[in-house]
């Protein structure tokens, strides 16, 4: 316990963030599929394709016999090497950030194979249901963004009567800390994609949900709609 706060005090003071020891179970919030990225034919001369959408993190999965390299980028001159991309093994697939990206690419060593990417939010987990997974051992704890960005105060609740474009107090507004009352009624339809939400279109954000969204870009581009009736969120900015 002292060491835990002696962590806090240190990451409040310093910017390299701090090392600290952790055991017990990690709640992760589930993962919510947004879109999906037109899939990629892999070969050894690297290709790209446009995601289509935004969104904080893609997967990235390896459907074919041979290995891939991957790279994401803000258009679509992007390249994937061998040498400075992310690898996804045959079979396999990676979680990576996507804040801010437009196109994604990749390339294979040898032979072809296909690349799907998934767009969505929250923690991509062992089981993919956002359930808590035991974990021990040393955890990097980097600096918490806690300095408020919002001229005008936090938007604690933001009433969502009908669809509405997310409107931030300015844009020194990196990450937003999200979380969704009890006591709401129906869930709360989200996009980032330009497209409207709606009952059957976008994400959806339940009762009780908390997470946090980091991303200027990604902010401004988030439409919010209630399922039925009017429904709140909490909207706290740090940056």
């Amino acid at each position: 316990m002292i060491k835990s706060l002696k962590c806090a005090a240190r990451i409040a003071a310093v910017a390299a963030g701090c090392i600290m020891p952790l055991s017990g179970a990690f709640a992760q919030t589930a993962w919510q599929h947004l879109a999906r990225a037109p899939d990629i034919s892999a070969t050894t001369s690297s290709s790209n394709q446009a995601l289509g959408a935004q969104a904080p993190t893609a997967r990235v999965c390896n459907t074919g016999a041979n290995p891939a390299y991957v790279q994401f980028g803000t258009s679509n001159s992007v390249a994937s090497t061998l040498a400075g991309s992310t690898l996804v093994p045959a079979g396999g697939c990676v979680s990576m950030n996507a804040v801010g990206q437009s196109y994604v690419a990749a390339i294979t060593p040898t032979g072809t194979t296909v690349i799907q990417t998934e767009l969505g939010t929250g923690a991509l987990n062992l089981a993919g249901d956002g359930s808590q997974q035991p974990i021990t051992g040393t955890v990097i704890v980097p600096p918490y963004p806690a300095q408020s960005c919002a001229a005008s105060g936090d938007q604690t609740p933001l009433s969502i009567p009908s669809t509405m474009t997310l409107t931030l107090p300015n844009t020194s507004c990196l990450c937003a800390q999200v979380s969704v009352p009890q006591s709401n009624t129906a869930d709360i339809a989200v996009t980032y994609d330009g497209l409207t939400p709606s009952s059957s279109v976008g994400a959806r954000w339940t009762a009780g949900s908390q997470f946090q969204i980091c991303g200027y870009s990604l902010l401004v581009s988030l439409k919010l709609a209630p399922v039925s009736g009017t429904q709140s969120i909490n909207f706290q900015y740090v940056k």
